[in-house]
């Protein structure tokens, strides 16, 4: 039998479409099942719950902040997903300005894409 890792028999499918499913093992009765990708968004962002609003970013220089439009008036960021990392913001030493919409006290990485999940106060 070909091995997953084989990609010349299990090619890179890119763009993954909601529809993409992946194999997995059932937690509950340890069988080999299949798990569409819309299935596994839901549960993590039910998971995780609490931000109300993502944005994906993709940082234009190394350093020790992110800096977007997007994060201008947001109330609090919950979450941060790195291609290698996640943070849960809560006493993290993690902050968020708000005015500027930059997210301290994080390393990133030029090219790297993050998934913020954030809080906006509603707009009256």
């Amino acid at each position: 039998m070909t091995k997953i890792s084989n990609t010349i028999a299990y090619p890179y499918d890119n763009p993954i479409s909601m529809f993409d499913y992946v194999i997995g093992t059932s937690g509950d009765s340890k069988e080999t099942r299949n798990f569409l990708i819309a299935d596994i968004a839901q549960f993590v962002i039910n998971l995780i719950g609490g931000a109300k609003t993502w944005y994906t970013i993709e940082v234009t220089e190394d350093g020790d902040e992110i800096t977007s439009e997007a994060l201008i008036g947001v109330e609090s960021v919950d979450w941060i997903i790195g291609q290698n990392t996640i943070y849960s913001t809560a006493g993290s030493g993690i902050t968020l300005d708000s005015e500027t919409g930059t997210i301290t006290g994080i390393s990133v990485f030029v090219g790297e894409k993050y998934v913020i999940g954030c809080t906006r106060t509603p707009v009256e």
